[in-house]
C-alpha cells in the first residue's frame, strides 16, 4: 500500500536515482551480461543496458499522462448517450517470468512499468541467468526503493508454478516459449489471474 500511495514525484525520484546507478555500472552490467548468457560485450550494452536507460527515462517524462484518466466514446447502441472514461488503478502484487535471451532488458522493462502503475513485483529470472535478475534488484536496492516492494526469485519450476497458483498474484507478465505460455495459462486460470503473454514462434524470417 504504501508504494501504491506514492506520489509522481516520489517515483520518480527513485527512478532517476535507478537511472544514475545503471548509467553508472553500466560496464559492469553488460560484462556480467556477456558471461551469464554469452552474447558479445557491445551487444549487452547496446540491446540492454542503453534499452534499459531509455525506457527509464520515458516513463520518468511520462508517467503522468500513461496514468492519467482518458475519455472514450461508447461503441454500444444502449449506451450511446452516456460518458466514458479509462480509470487506472494499481492491481497489486505483479509476477515477471524472464526469459534468458534478453537477461536483463526484457524483466527490467517488465519491472518498471509494474513499478510505474503502482504495483508491487516479484521477479522470477530465467534459471539459466539469474544474477541479471539479481542486479535488477540491487539496483532498485540501491536507488531507495522501498524494501518488499521489488523481490527477486530465483527458483525451480514447480515454485515458480505454485507463485503462479498463489491467490495474492494480481497480474503474471511472462515472455518466453510457446508450451511455458499453455502451461501457464491453464494455471494462471485456477485463479482468473490477469495474464500478459510474449509467446516464441511468432515472427517469420527470410534469408536471403
Amino acid at each position: 500500500p504504501s508504494w501504491k500511495e506514492k506520489s509522481f514525484p516520489s517515483k520518480k525520484d527513485v527512478f532517476r536515482k535507478a537511472k544514475q546507478i545503471l548509467l553508472d555500472r553500466s560496464l559492469e552490467i553488460s560484462q556480467l551480461i556477456t558471461n551469464e548468457k554469452g552474447s558479445p560485450l557491445p551487444e549487452s550494452m547496446t540491446m540492454e543496458v542503453i534499452s534499459s536507460l531509455e525506457s527509464l527515462d520515458y516513463y520518468i517524462h511520462n508517467m503522468e499522462t500513461l496514468l492519467k484518466p482518458k475519455k472514450m466514446k461508447h461503441h454500444t447502441v444502449l449506451f450511446n448517450h452516456k460518458k466514458g472514461r479509462f480509470q487506472y488503478y494499481s492491481l497489486g502484487p505483479m509476477l515477471v517470468i524472464s526469459p534468458w535471451n534478453f537477461p536483463f532488458m526484457i524483466p527490467f522493462l517488465d519491472v518498471i512499468s509494474g513499478l510505474t502503475a503502482g504495483n508491487t513485483v516479484v521477479l522470477r529470472p530465467s534459471s539459466t541467468t539469474p544474477f541479471c535478475g539479481l542486479f535488477i534488484g540491487e539496483i532498485f536496492k540501491e536507488a531507495g526503493l522501498p524494501p518488499g516492494v521489488l523481490n527477486i526469485v530465483p527458483c525451480s519450476v514447480k515454485q515458480a508454478e505454485e507463485m503462479i497458483t498463489h491467490q495474492g498474484i494480481q497480474l503474471i507478465s511472462f515472455t518466453g516459449s510457446t508450451s511455458t505460455g499453455k502451461r501457464i495459462m491453464e494455471l494462471a486460470s485456477q485463479n482468473l489471474t490477469n495474464i500478459h503473454l510474449e509467446l516464441g514462434g511468432k515472427d517469420p524470417m527470410i534469408v536471403l
